[in-house]
Parts: structure tokens; C-alpha cells; sequence
């Protein structure tokens, strides 16, 4: 969901393609990634799996992160 958040914002910053743009698209990339980690930290807390769960999982893009 949060990667195809940031592939529109980026299609969008494209679109109008000025300085603004990108740097709402930039903006919206550290709040999620913000906004991730405080998810994980209390997912990690009400479940106990959580843990060996992200341990094979990626977050935002495959492979990657």
C-alpha cells in the first residue's frame, strides 16, 4: 500500500515536474518511512511473531527494503 502511495506521488511530482513537486514526494517518503517504523515497533509489541515475520519480509519494495 505505501509503495503504491510513494508510485503515484512520484508519478504526480512527474507530472507537474517542479521543484515543489518532488519535494512533497520526498516529504511523503520520510513520513511513511516514520510512520513504518512506529507501526513495526508496536506490532512487535502486541504480536510475539512479529519479529521472525519481518525477519522474511520486506517493507516498502521487495528485494530492497
Amino acid at each position: 500500500m505505501y509503495l503504491g502511495l510513494l508510485l503515484v506521488s512520484a508519478g504526480l511530482g512527474g507530472i507537474i515536474d517542479s521543484f515543489h513537486g518532488w519535494m512533497l514526494s520526498l516529504t511523503l517518503l520520510g513520513a511513511l518511512l516514520i510512520k513504518a517504523s512506529f507501526e513495526d515497533r508496536w506490532m512487535a509489541q502486541v504480536h510475539p511473531g512479529w519479529a521472525a515475520y519481518q525477519a522474511r519480509t520486506r517493507g516498502f519494495i521487495p528485494f530492497i527494503y
